[in-house]
């Protein structure tokens, strides 16, 4: 049964249990149910958007399996063993000396480089993990805080059956946690995007914190549910978007030099005409069909070592 099915069941369930009252002929069952005229459908319309408002089940699986990536995303480029990689290209290189020499030290550990290029993916792995997290985060608060306004509801109902129902039902709080962890990770260029995630998380108003709904009969906690929930999806709605916010400042540290320091220019080569850039690739894997020259310069032709001799 999907999420917007089980929403479906509550509602009707609500519903049900509404109807039921005027089978009482009490008085004052007759007068609290005609108190609320469109109790039935506005219970309908809330159920309705809280199934409409996140696939959660879909969502959280999808989501898990995108964290998953991103951690081993963050595994492949952890710090130690890009430097261990680096310090051993230093050491192939040693006896190599020239222009084309410096200038390809200068692209691997210059400004910029692929030593900063390895530190910036790392930084916006990493952020993009702390908004997922969020996200994550976001969805399960959601559902926590739907399954809990029904338990206590259902419970209202029932205590409203022999009079004087009191329902109070906070609401979580999703994205800020997730907000504090990614803005007290690190300091420096290491943390540009990680520290721009959880400033992104953390502003703005987080939603409410609880909502409380106080009633004397079965027909007042229904009457009222449709528009009390209304605090749960104002509170989704915002943290979703801090979760948007925290992803555009991924997108936005990845912008105009950021992209530079991401993927370096490549170190301009001589070469002369026999070099062939598509000979340059694993045994077990076929090169690209397209491969850029466009960093290859052309070995200049020496001029000729003497002047020709005068004729006699």
């Amino acid at each position: 049964m999907s999420w917007a099915d089980d929403m479906q069941k509550h509602a009707d369930y609500f519903c049900k249990k509404f109807d039921e009252q005027e089978d009482w002929f009490f008085p004052d069952h007759l007068e609290e149910n005609a108190s609320y005229p469109t109790a039935k459908e506005d219970v309908q319309r809330l159920f309705a958007d809280f199934g409409r408002f996140i696939d959660v089940e879909v969502a959280l699986e999808g989501v898990s399996e995108e964290i998953s990536l991103l951690s081993k995303a963050a595994d492949d480029i952890d710090q130690d063993f890009c430097e261990g990689v680096l310090n051993d290209i230093d050491l192939y290189l040693e006896n190599w000396e020239g222009d084309a020499a410096d200038g390809f030290r200068s692209y691997l550990r210059g400004q910029p480089s692929i030593e900063g290029a390895l530190a910036r993916k790392r930084d916006v792995v990493r952020a993009a993990k702390y908004a997922m997290q969020a996200y994550e985060k976001s969805i399960t608060s959601f559902r926590d805080d739907v399954l809990n306004f029904v338990e206590k509801a259902q419970k209202g109902v029932e205590a409203g059956e022999v009079r004087d129902a009191k329902v109070m039902i906070s609401l979580a709080s999703a994205a800020v946690s997730i907000g504090v962890a990614a803005a007290t990770a690190g300091t420096g260029v290491a943390f540009i995007a990680t520290l721009a995630v959880g400033d992104a998380l953390q502003t703005g108003a987080a939603g409410v914190n609880a909502t409380y709904l106080e009633a004397n009969s079965t027909e007042q906690v229904i009457g009222e549910m449709g528009w009390k929930g209304q605090d749960i999806l104002e509170t989704g709605r915002r943290q979703m978007e801090k979760v948007r916010a925290g992803f555009r400042a991924v997108a936005e540290s990845m912008a105009g030099a950021g992209m530079i320091e991401l993927s370096p220019p490549r170190p301009r080569l001589v070469t002369d005409d026999r070099f062939d850039p598509g000979d340059f690739h694993q045994e077990d894997r076929k090169p690209p069909s397209r491969i850029s020259r466009e960093d290859l310069v052309q070995e200049p032709k020496e001029p000729d070592s003497a002047p020709a001799r005068p004729a006699s």
